[in-house]
């Protein structure tokens, strides 16, 4: 892989999430006309969020707090509940098994 720094003037990303008509186009065998390229393995000059680990820690999923699940994206516990049991319950993780999860704490990089 080329030096972190240097950049090639004629790359820009293409980001499928933000062009879903590429789909046809890019694929991870990189024989379409665009090479794709999983977003690890991208340049750090090319990503458009750089995210730091400021904690990792396990807790049970019933010790979320209001502001914890505010911080999932939701408006409140009970929807979190709600949400948590559509996506994990049919496989085995139902909410009320109380199953532990993994906290990640994070801080965005300016740039």
């Amino acid at each position: 892989m080329p030096d972190e720094d240097a950049r090639d003037e004629d790359y820009t990303p293409i980001y499928r999430a933000d062009n879903p008509s590429l789909e046809d186009y890019v694929n991870a065998d990189n024989d379409g006309p665009i090479a794709w390229r999983p977003s690890i393995h991208m340049y750090r000059w090319a990503s458009r969020i750089t995210l730091e680990v400021t904690g990792i820690r396990a807790e049970r999923l019933q010790d979320i707090t209001e502001e914890d699940a505010r911080a999932e994206g939701v408006s409140s516990r009970v929807e979190f509940e709600a949400l948590w049991d559509k996506i994990n319950a049919k496989r085995g993780y139902p909410r009320d098994t109380d199953p532990f999860v993994w906290v990640i704490s994070f801080r965005v990089v300016p740039s």
